[in-house]
């Protein structure tokens, strides 16, 4: 079973300059709408899907850069906006990566590499999970005690290394809200998700 948005219409996701809004995963997790898209088009076209024999299928209808210029064709000026956010943003982790690399055939002195003052390189999944901590603890949507809450690293932009404790605490009907640097959460029986600027309390 696929749980999909109410409104057919992933356009009104991508916000200025074709940056996709965070909504239940899409925009944070899966950041690229059109292969959302595409795989949305692939359930409509096969309600029921098997397993190994459909892999092939699935994964050239899906990924392909064809299908996915296709959305973005017959979508408008969001998608196209969209569709270059998401080159640029691939092009742009290519050159960091790049700038990373070190070349073996050259002589350590020769070599650079970051500074204190770059950013860390991230080498695997949950590199740059923050640990957010409770005190008091809270009580959690499910009626358990909630001391603590691992901030994936693409919510903690911008939050300083030193800081470990959530802020401005509040728990009212199911919900917990609280500010971890220059963000606010909220957390309940939905999970785990930012909130907008205009929507702090």
């Amino acid at each position: 079973m696929v749980v999909v948005p109410a409104r057919r219409d992933l356009a009104g996701l991508i916000g200025e300059r074709g940056m996709a809004r965070i909504y239940h995963g899409m925009g944070g997790v899966y950041p690229d709408l059109r292969i959302i898209e595409s795989t949305w088009r692939l359930i409509e076209e096969h309600p029921e899907w098997r397993i190994p024999e459909m892999n092939r299928l699935l994964v050239e209808r899906s990924l392909h850069s064809t299908v996915l210029e296709a959305i973005v064709q017959s979508g408008g000026s969001r998608w196209r906006d969209h569709a270059n956010q998401m080159m640029g943003a691939v092009r742009g982790h290519a050159r960091q990566a790049e700038l990373n690399l070190v070349d073996w055939n050259r002589p350590y002195t020769d070599s650079s590499f970051p500074d204190a003052a770059d950013e860390r390189i991230k080498t695997r999944l949950g590199d740059g999970d923050r640990l957010v901590h409770f005190a008091p603890a809270v009580p959690g949507p499910f009626n358990n005690s909630v001391t603590e809450l691992v901030l994936p690293a693409w919510l903690a932009t911008g939050v300083a290394d030193d800081l470990d404790a959530a802020e401005d605490v509040t728990v009212r009907e199911g919900t917990v809200r609280f500010e971890f640097g220059p963000h606010a959460f909220a957390y309940d029986r939905l999970g785990l998700r930012r909130l907008p600027k205009d929507d702090r309390r």
